[in-house]
């Protein structure tokens, strides 16, 4: 049974990014902080040769509005970017509109 081998040359193309300092726009369907889903993993490997702005959904289902009403104000005002890693910029948007 022959072994597998293989080629250098291939690789070496599957090392090199194919997309390089672009950016990244991500309108995520839950916060960067939550459980470790596919959208933070893939935005996490893309940020590596690219910027990524991960924009946070403004609205928590599980709390009340009045309770992310309060909890968004400072949003209103000036929004708390943070760098989780490198190239990777989390920006949570504020709630404007309570889920229906």
């Amino acid at each position: 049974m022959a072994k597998f081998r293989e080629n250098p040359s291939d690789v070496a193309a599957l090392e090199r990014p194919t997309i390089q300092r672009q950016t990244f726009l991500c309108i995520a369907t839950r916060a960067w902080d939550s459980l470790w889903r596919d959208s933070q993993q893939i935005m996490s490997r893309v940020a590596v040769h690219n910027r990524v702005l991960y924009f946070e959904p403004g609205r928590n289902p599980d709390r009340s509005v009045i309770e992310e009403w309060l909890r968004n104000v400072p949003n209103y005002v000036r929004l708390p970017i943070r760098e989780p890693l490198p190239n990777l910029l989390v920006i949570p948007t504020p709630s404007s509109l309570p889920y229906a």
